[in-house]
């Protein structure tokens, strides 16, 4: 078994990056000034005129630096404006930088706001609201913000010269399309066998193709990029292994790998890579969970991105209380997520990213906080302890998919598989006698669903929930006579509760919006995640269900894991304190422009 030091600064494997950056010249007021008036007259000028390659940086605000998450950056179509996310404290803004303006400005009513994009003439900006899970757009000349639809989860939006918007609302979805003007949101694309995300669309010039960013659950290369013809829905795969495509009117397609901005040169009419993809910016800033780079082109030839910094993947543990405090669990830090406290609350299992990608679980003594590997082989992810505290049961794509294996947490044994399904699967939560697994299941028709595996003789599988909406996260109440999961079938993610083993009826427990649910071990009620940080609901089940009104116990932005839908973070028995990794703020305060660069 591996060891690790307590007193290292660093785990070992995480993936961070130690890329050296290049030197990034400032040009000052000159330059922004040439800019302002010159990025057309240099467009026009392409076919006689090779101008020259103009860099330059674009500092921001020290109190809205850039965002970390996904897709931060927009251009407009004609390159004189830049909108980015930005980070204040607990919340996000959208800020508008023009390139004839020195100081970046804050755009009101845009508070919540992620991965926002232009319209095609560049006078509204569309965005999807992490507050109240809505697509919106908002004039850029003043107004209130617009609400399209809902959209839980939004990974990605596109506005088209049509006036219809392509777009991902959540996290287990295919494309989706919604007039700018208003109307109902239509399905464009349906997830096929073993894929679980179509996300990050792009709508080619003349509005017929679509290029997105495929998911594929447990294979080797887990994403591609793909086009699809609106008219008729026929697909076709374009980069394996790839992500976060866009469209470049140099005629290249730049996508992401591995960290690394990447281009090939791209026959869009008929859809066809032309010769070798090649490295165009090392150690792009990345949000690698949902596989977005910190990017953006304008059709004008404008490249803005950030680079991402050395310690960017790394995280902490921490203990958080009731009482708002918050400390340090281990002195290392890693690439963690999914953390699972053991039954006695002595160990502390958690999934850590190796500088390879691939992902292992580890063992945390707490006392000592002693790291040990347990799993080797593949991608391991969401441990799930048994009751008895010897075993966990965990998801590996070891054999080429997501199956259920267990092992013996002293890695005295061997992995044995549990389950295997024609689709993948991953673990959620034990019975409290041990008889019964509850794992989640993404079929390409329902999505993900809620299956009970019995560990009893020839280990037997039943659904438990399967519907043609999302349901995922089954986890088990202390007694064992109740199931508490999360369900979109709202059109938001809710918490629900229901009887188990039979189907009684159904109570739902949060109010605005709810997910990653968790019971208290010791009958103190049901947590759950909220934007606004963790909420907890008392239950009373004698002589009937009757929960109590949400409360918030821990407010506050904590990361997500790689699959943002189940608990990352855990509750100790007394239900007073919580295992969790807080959400750091990184001092992004770069954006670098290119201008000209590729030709």
């Amino acid at each position: 078994m591996e060891q690790l030091d307590p007193g290292a600064k660093t785990i070992t494997t995480h993936k961070g990056h130690r890329l050296h950056r290049g030197l990034l010249l400032g040009l000052g007021g000159l330059i922004l000034g040439l800019l302002a008036g010159g990025i057309m007259v240099w467009w026009s000028m392409r076919s006689t005129v090779s101008p020259p390659v103009m860099r330059f940086v674009v500092d921001l605000p020290r109190t809205a630096p850039l965002a970390a998450g996904a897709n931060p950056l927009a251009f407009s179509d004609d390159g004189t404006h830049l909108v980015y996310v930005a980070q204040q404290g607990d919340n996000t803004q959208l800020y508008l930088r023009s390139l004839d303006n020195v100081e970046p400005k804050p755009i009101p009513g845009t508070l919540g706001a992620f991965s926002p994009f232009f319209s095609p003439d560049g006078s509204w900006v569309g965005y999807f609201d992490a507050r109240d899970s809505k697509l919106k757009k908002l004039a850029l000349a003043g107004g209130d913000p617009v609400v399209l639809c809902p959209a839980q989860f939004g990974l990605g939006a596109s506005w088209g010269a049509d006036g219809s918007i392509i777009f991902t609302p959540d996290f287990f979805s295919g494309l989706w399309r919604i007039q700018a003007a208003g109307g109902k949101a239509e399905p464009v694309t349906q997830l096929k066998q073993k894929e679980f995300t179509h996300r990050w669309p792009q709508v080619l010039a003349g509005g017929k193709t679509v290029i997105f960013t495929i998911g594929t659950a447990g294979a080797t290369n887990a994403t591609c990029v793909a086009a699809v013809t609106l008219k008729t829905g026929q697909r076709k795969v374009l980069l394996e292994g790839a992500s976060d495509a866009r469209f470049s009117p140099t005629g290249h397609l730049f996508f992401l790998r591995s960290g690394n901005l990447m281009a090939v040169r791209f026959d869009p009419r008929r859809l066809q890579v032309l010769g070798e993809p090649f490295l165009v910016k090392q150690g792009i800033g990345a949000d690698q969970a949902v596989w977005s780079g910190h990017f953006a082109f304008s059709r004008a030839g404008a490249l803005a991105y950030a680079l991402a910094g050395e310690e960017d993947d790394l995280r902490s543990l921490a203990w958080a209380d009731r009482q708002g405090g918050l400390e340090r669990l281990t002195v290392n830090r890693g690439a963690f997520s999914y953390p699972r406290l053991s039954p006695d609350g002595q160990q502390l299992a958690v999934v850590i990213e190796s500088q390879t990608e691939k992902s292992n679980i580890w063992i945390v003594d707490v006392a000592s906080g002693m790291f040990r590997r347990l799993t080797s082989d593949g991608d391991n992810l969401l441990p799930a302890w048994a009751p008895d505290g010897k075993r966990l049961a965990y998801a590996s794509d070891r054999d080429g998919q997501w199956y259920l294996y267990w092992m013996p947490v002293d890695g005295t044994g061997p992995p044995e598989l549990l389950h295997k399904s024609e689709n993948p699967s991953v673990p959620n939560s034990w019975s409290r006698d041990g008889r019964s697994l509850v794992f989640t299941e993404f079929a390409p028709d329902t999505g993900p669903d809620i299956w009970i595996l019995s560990i009893d003789g020839a280990k037997n599988a039943r659904p438990y929930l399967r519907t043609p909406y999302a349901e995922w996260g089954g986890t088990f109440s202390p007694d064992g006579h109740w199931l508490a999961y999360t369900s979109n079938d709202s059109g938001l993610a809710q918490v629900y509760v229901q009887p188990f083993p039979g189907m009684g009826e159904r109570y739902q427990i949060s109010t605005a919006e709810g997910r990653e649910p968790v019971w208290g071990r010791g009958g103190h009620g049901l947590f759950y995640r909220y934007w606004k940080g963790l909420m907890e609901v008392g239950i009373q089940t004698e002589p009937e269900f009757n929960p109590e009104a949400p409360r918030l116990v821990v407010p506050g932005e904590y990361e997500t894991g790689g699959i943002p839908v189940f608990p990352n973070y855990d509750v100790t028995s007394d239900g007073q304190r919580f295992v969790l990794i807080p959400r750091e703020q990184k001092d992004r305060r770069q954006i670098n422009i290119d201008l000209n660069w590729l030709k």
